[in-house]
């Protein structure tokens, strides 16, 4: 058994957001897939305003106190909790690529699993990773048998409904932590030089 990790709506509810494409950086777009089908990527940052205790509270809670849910890659039926603790601490954000240790096998089955599209090979050469259409998920070091991927991907302590703990290694991230830590760095970096500002909505839903 292993984990696929896929980013969690809210708690109050999925977020929807209008905006212009042409003003959109395509580093934080996207598509993946996945084995129900393609699914866009769209990454942005979204900056919270601080005008109560109780949503202090909510931005200062650690990894480990915001639960995960666990579901069947297949059926998206619940099979337990874990929590993004264990997801996220002493993992690695980056997958290394060595492409002196590709093999040059007939078929590159990294080729073919990337969700990304990102690695290619064309014939009686090394595979290739296109860094700006990786998003670091992980697939391609499960499937390399010649280990030119390596990142520690960790893995989750999943607690069924029966109470019983089990381990699963995650083979694939469908979140890209190192890129929203970028995006989240290049908003702060906004709102401080005064370029971001924050405004009233143009209209009500």
């Amino acid at each position: 058994m292993s984990a696929a990790l896929a980013p969690a709506a809210a708690e109050s509810g999925p977020i929807s957001q209008d905006a212009d494409m042409h003003k959109m950086d395509p580093e934080y777009m996207g598509g993946f897939v996945t084995s129900a089908g393609p699914e866009c990527i769209c990454s942005w940052a979204l900056p919270v305003p601080v005008i109560s205790k109780s949503i202090l509270a909510e931005i200062a809670r650690a990894d480990r106190d915001i639960p995960l849910p666990v579901n069947d890659v297949c059926s998206r039926t619940a099979m337990g909790s874990a929590d993004y603790g264990d997801v996220w601490t002493d993992v690695d954000l980056v997958v290394e690529f060595e492409q002196d240790r590709c093999a040059l096998c007939q078929s590159c089955l990294v080729e073919g699993a990337c969700p990304m599209g990102a690695v290619s090979r064309e014939p009686g050469k090394a595979a290739a990773r296109d860094e700006a259409l990786c998003f670091h998920c992980g697939m391609c070091v499960s499937v390399c048998p010649s280990r030119a991927f390596s990142s520690r991907l960790g893995s989750i302590r999943m607690k069924g409904d029966s109470g019983v703990v089990k381990s699963i290694p995650v083979v694939l991230r469908q979140s890209d932590r190192l890129r929203a830590i970028r995006l989240a760095e290049d908003l702060k970096r906004r709102i401080i030089e005064g370029s971001f500002k924050i405004s009233e909505p143009v209209e009500r839903i």
